[in-house]
Protein backbone atom coordinates (compact mmCIF):
# COMPACT_ATOMS: atom_id res chain seq x y z
CA UNK A 1 0.00 0.00 0.00
CA UNK A 2 2.96 2.26 0.24
CA UNK A 3 4.36 1.35 -2.47
CA UNK A 4 1.53 2.43 -4.30
CA UNK A 5 1.48 6.17 -2.61
CA UNK A 6 2.61 8.49 -5.59
CA UNK A 7 5.31 11.07 -5.22
CA UNK A 8 2.87 13.81 -5.35
CA UNK A 9 1.53 12.53 -1.62
CA UNK A 10 5.23 12.36 -0.33
CA UNK A 11 5.75 16.00 -1.49
CA UNK A 12 2.66 17.35 -0.12
CA UNK A 13 3.25 15.34 3.25
CA UNK A 14 6.82 16.79 3.99
CA UNK A 15 5.62 20.09 3.06
CA UNK A 16 3.04 20.08 5.84
CA UNK A 17 5.41 18.62 8.63
CA UNK A 18 7.58 21.81 6.97
CA UNK A 19 4.99 24.33 7.94
CA UNK A 20 4.32 22.65 11.68
CA UNK A 21 7.78 23.21 12.46
CA UNK A 22 8.00 26.51 11.24
CA UNK A 23 5.06 27.14 12.96
CA UNK A 24 5.92 25.76 16.65
CA UNK A 25 9.28 27.34 15.97
CA UNK A 26 6.95 30.93 15.55
CA UNK A 27 5.30 30.47 18.76
CA UNK A 28 8.24 29.60 21.01
CA UNK A 29 9.55 32.74 20.00
CA UNK A 30 7.12 34.80 20.87
CA UNK A 31 6.70 32.97 24.15
CA UNK A 32 10.54 33.61 24.82
CA UNK A 33 9.60 37.02 23.95
CA UNK A 34 6.99 37.56 26.14
CA UNK A 35 8.08 35.90 28.91
CA UNK A 36 11.33 38.07 28.73
CA UNK A 37 8.81 40.98 28.90
CA UNK A 38 6.84 40.17 31.80
CA UNK A 39 10.55 39.58 33.63
CA UNK A 40 11.26 43.61 32.81
CA UNK A 41 7.92 44.51 35.19
CA UNK A 42 8.25 42.62 37.85
CA UNK A 43 11.05 42.73 40.81
CA UNK A 44 14.06 40.61 40.87
CA UNK A 45 14.19 38.03 43.42
CA UNK A 46 15.17 39.53 46.91
CA UNK A 47 14.13 43.04 46.43
CA UNK A 48 11.24 44.97 47.25
CA UNK A 49 9.19 47.58 45.32
CA UNK A 50 9.24 50.86 46.79
CA UNK A 51 5.70 52.24 46.86
CA UNK A 52 5.80 56.51 47.80
CA UNK A 53 2.85 57.76 49.55
CA UNK A 54 1.63 61.08 48.36
CA UNK A 55 3.02 64.03 50.72
CA UNK A 56 0.91 66.09 52.31
CA UNK A 57 1.67 69.54 52.52
CA UNK A 58 2.10 70.99 55.74
CA UNK A 59 0.77 74.91 55.93
CA UNK A 60 3.50 77.49 55.83
CA UNK A 61 4.39 78.75 59.74
CA UNK A 62 4.05 82.41 59.66
CA UNK A 63 6.98 84.45 60.75
CA UNK A 64 6.94 86.58 63.56
CA UNK A 65 7.32 90.00 62.65
CA UNK A 66 10.10 91.70 64.81
CA UNK A 67 8.56 94.81 66.14
CA UNK A 68 10.11 98.02 65.44
CA UNK A 69 10.43 101.54 67.05
CA UNK A 70 8.39 103.21 64.59
CA UNK A 71 5.35 100.98 64.83
CA UNK A 72 4.55 102.28 68.19
CA UNK A 73 2.33 104.59 68.90
CA UNK A 74 2.74 108.11 68.05
CA UNK A 75 1.81 108.93 71.50
CA UNK A 76 4.31 106.83 73.23
CA UNK A 77 7.13 107.87 70.76
CA UNK A 78 6.33 111.39 72.43
CA UNK A 79 6.27 110.57 76.00
CA UNK A 80 9.25 112.37 77.82
CA UNK A 81 10.77 110.27 80.14
CA UNK A 82 11.14 110.21 84.14
CA UNK A 83 12.62 108.82 87.09
CA UNK A 84 11.03 105.33 86.75
CA UNK A 85 12.38 105.35 82.97
CA UNK A 86 15.74 105.73 84.49
CA UNK A 87 15.37 102.69 86.93
CA UNK A 88 13.70 100.69 84.01
CA UNK A 89 16.61 100.79 81.64
CA UNK A 90 19.32 99.93 84.47
CA UNK A 91 16.72 96.62 85.07
CA UNK A 92 16.93 96.07 81.47
CA UNK A 93 20.39 96.68 80.70
CA UNK A 94 21.43 95.03 84.02
CA UNK A 95 19.58 92.41 85.24
CA UNK A 96 22.36 90.52 87.01
CA UNK A 97 23.38 93.68 89.64
CA UNK A 98 22.84 92.59 93.21
CA UNK A 99 20.15 94.91 95.26
CA UNK A 100 23.03 96.83 96.69
CA UNK A 101 24.43 97.25 93.39
CA UNK A 102 21.48 98.79 92.11
CA UNK A 103 21.07 101.38 94.96
CA UNK A 104 24.45 102.80 93.58
CA UNK A 105 23.35 103.00 90.26
CA UNK A 106 20.13 104.53 90.44
CA UNK A 107 19.87 107.92 92.18
CA UNK A 108 16.87 108.75 94.47
CA UNK A 109 13.91 110.28 92.92
CA UNK A 110 14.45 114.40 94.82
CA UNK A 111 18.06 114.14 92.64
CA UNK A 112 15.81 114.47 89.18
CA UNK A 113 14.62 117.94 87.88
CA UNK A 114 10.87 118.21 86.59
CA UNK A 115 9.68 116.09 83.59
CA UNK A 116 10.64 117.63 80.36
CA UNK A 117 6.71 117.36 79.36
CA UNK A 118 7.07 119.80 76.49
CA UNK A 119 9.98 118.22 74.96
CA UNK A 120 12.03 121.77 75.42
CA UNK A 121 14.82 122.72 73.71
CA UNK A 122 17.92 122.88 76.16
CA UNK A 123 17.81 126.40 76.81
CA UNK A 124 14.25 126.52 77.33
CA UNK A 125 14.22 123.53 79.72
CA UNK A 126 17.43 125.08 81.54
CA UNK A 127 14.70 127.94 82.19
CA UNK A 128 12.51 126.11 83.26
CA UNK A 129 13.94 124.35 85.57
CA UNK A 130 15.77 127.89 87.49
CA UNK A 131 19.15 126.57 86.35
CA UNK A 132 21.27 129.93 87.46
CA UNK A 133 24.00 130.61 84.86
CA UNK A 134 25.52 133.69 86.66
CA UNK A 135 25.83 132.19 89.64
CA UNK A 136 27.62 129.15 88.44
CA UNK A 137 30.20 131.28 86.20
CA UNK A 138 31.50 132.87 89.25
CA UNK A 139 31.83 129.24 91.59
CA UNK A 140 33.57 127.68 87.98
CA UNK A 141 36.50 126.46 88.14
CA UNK A 142 38.61 124.86 85.07
CA UNK A 143 38.14 120.82 84.49
CA UNK A 144 35.22 120.89 86.59
CA UNK A 145 31.96 122.20 85.02
CA UNK A 146 28.91 122.70 86.80
CA UNK A 147 26.67 121.41 84.06
CA UNK A 148 27.50 118.32 81.79
CA UNK A 149 25.56 117.91 78.98
CA UNK A 150 25.70 114.25 77.18
CA UNK A 151 24.30 113.30 73.91
CA UNK A 152 24.18 110.27 71.77
CA UNK A 153 26.11 111.47 68.92
CA UNK A 154 28.86 114.39 67.90
CA UNK A 155 25.96 115.32 65.09
CA UNK A 156 23.62 115.98 68.23
CA UNK A 157 26.04 117.70 69.97
CA UNK A 158 26.15 120.23 67.71
CA UNK A 159 22.99 120.64 67.15
CA UNK A 160 22.36 121.14 70.95
CA UNK A 161 25.23 123.66 71.24
CA UNK A 162 23.98 126.14 68.46
CA UNK A 163 20.53 125.57 70.57
CA UNK A 164 22.88 127.64 73.53
CA UNK A 165 24.05 130.04 71.07
CA UNK A 166 21.70 132.96 72.88
CA UNK A 167 22.88 132.34 76.44
CA UNK A 168 26.63 131.47 75.35
CA UNK A 169 26.40 134.84 74.11
CA UNK A 170 24.37 136.84 77.05
CA UNK A 171 26.03 135.05 79.87
CA UNK A 172 29.33 134.77 77.80
CA UNK A 173 30.09 131.72 79.13
CA UNK A 174 32.45 129.31 76.91
CA UNK A 175 31.16 125.61 76.20
CA UNK A 176 33.68 122.76 75.98
CA UNK A 177 32.34 120.29 73.43
CA UNK A 178 33.96 116.77 73.77
CA UNK A 179 33.23 114.04 71.11
CA UNK A 180 35.57 112.08 69.21
CA UNK A 181 34.64 114.71 65.78
CA UNK A 182 35.72 117.23 67.02
CA UNK A 183 39.24 117.39 68.77
CA UNK A 184 41.60 114.77 70.49
CA UNK A 185 41.68 113.46 73.94
CA UNK A 186 44.58 114.93 74.19
CA UNK A 187 43.64 118.71 73.33
CA UNK A 188 40.52 118.68 75.04
CA UNK A 189 41.97 117.96 78.32
CA UNK A 190 44.07 120.86 77.59
CA UNK A 191 41.47 122.98 77.39
CA UNK A 192 39.36 121.38 79.96
CA UNK A 193 42.51 122.33 82.31
CA UNK A 194 43.08 126.40 80.66
CA UNK A 195 39.35 127.34 80.18
CA UNK A 196 36.92 127.86 82.96
CA UNK A 197 33.64 126.17 80.96
CA UNK A 198 30.22 126.72 82.56
CA UNK A 199 28.96 124.17 80.48
CA UNK A 200 31.05 120.76 79.01
CA UNK A 201 29.13 118.54 76.24
CA UNK A 202 30.17 115.54 74.48
CA UNK A 203 29.05 111.61 74.05
CA UNK A 204 29.74 108.95 77.10
CA UNK A 205 32.65 107.31 75.64
CA UNK A 206 34.65 110.63 75.24
CA UNK A 207 33.50 112.17 78.74
CA UNK A 208 34.43 108.80 80.42
CA UNK A 209 37.98 108.95 78.81
CA UNK A 210 38.50 112.41 80.07
CA UNK A 211 37.26 111.22 83.69
CA UNK A 212 39.81 108.25 83.19
CA UNK A 213 42.65 111.02 82.84
CA UNK A 214 42.01 112.98 85.65
CA UNK A 215 40.85 116.08 82.89
CA UNK A 216 37.50 115.99 84.01
CA UNK A 217 36.58 116.00 87.99
CA UNK A 218 32.67 115.78 89.12
CA UNK A 219 33.73 117.97 92.39
CA UNK A 220 32.03 121.36 90.86
CA UNK A 221 29.29 119.47 89.28
CA UNK A 222 25.75 120.63 89.90
CA UNK A 223 23.43 119.55 87.12
CA UNK A 224 23.77 116.25 85.01
CA UNK A 225 21.37 116.66 81.75
CA UNK A 226 20.66 113.87 79.60
CA UNK A 227 19.73 114.32 75.96
CA UNK A 228 17.14 111.01 76.65
CA UNK A 229 14.42 111.98 74.75
CA UNK A 230 15.40 113.37 71.41
CA UNK A 231 15.22 110.55 68.37
CA UNK A 232 17.10 110.72 65.35
CA UNK A 233 16.00 109.77 61.80
CA UNK A 234 15.33 105.95 62.69
CA UNK A 235 13.21 106.77 65.65
CA UNK A 236 16.05 105.57 67.94
CA UNK A 237 17.04 107.37 71.36
CA UNK A 238 20.29 107.84 72.48
CA UNK A 239 19.28 104.62 75.14
CA UNK A 240 18.06 102.24 72.77
CA UNK A 241 21.44 101.74 71.74
CA UNK A 242 23.27 98.96 73.81
CA UNK A 243 26.70 100.46 72.97
CA UNK A 244 25.69 103.94 73.99
CA UNK A 245 23.68 102.48 77.60
CA UNK A 246 26.81 100.67 78.03
CA UNK A 247 29.48 103.89 78.07
CA UNK A 248 26.95 105.98 79.76
CA UNK A 249 26.29 103.72 82.87
CA UNK A 250 30.21 102.96 83.35
CA UNK A 251 30.46 106.69 83.21
CA UNK A 252 27.75 107.16 85.62
CA UNK A 253 28.98 104.36 88.16
CA UNK A 254 32.45 105.20 88.22
CA UNK A 255 32.39 109.04 88.40
CA UNK A 256 29.13 110.79 88.81
CA UNK A 257 26.97 108.43 90.73
CA UNK A 258 28.77 108.17 93.90
CA UNK A 259 28.84 112.50 93.82
CA UNK A 260 25.54 112.68 93.80
CA UNK A 261 24.52 111.86 97.58
CA UNK A 262 27.65 114.60 98.34
CA UNK A 263 26.83 117.12 96.21
CA UNK A 264 23.75 118.74 95.25
CA UNK A 265 24.09 117.08 91.65
CA UNK A 266 20.61 117.46 89.67
CA UNK A 267 19.86 115.05 86.85
CA UNK A 268 17.65 116.29 84.11
CA UNK A 269 16.19 113.87 80.84
CA UNK A 270 16.21 116.76 78.26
Amino acid sequence: MVDALDDDYWEEATSQTEETEETGEADEADKIENDSDSDDSQPEKGKYLRVTKPVEQQPAKKKKKRKRITDELPEKLSRAADHEDFNQLVHKHFPDLSGVEYEDLIPAKEHFLATNEKLLSIDEFMEKSHIKIGKLKASCVAGSPPILVICGSAIRCADVNRQLTAVRKSQQIGIALLFAKHKKAEEQAEFLQKKNSVIAMGTPARIKTLFDRGALQADGLRYLILDWNFRDIKKRRMVDMRELVRDLFALLKEHIVAKVSTNPIKIGLL
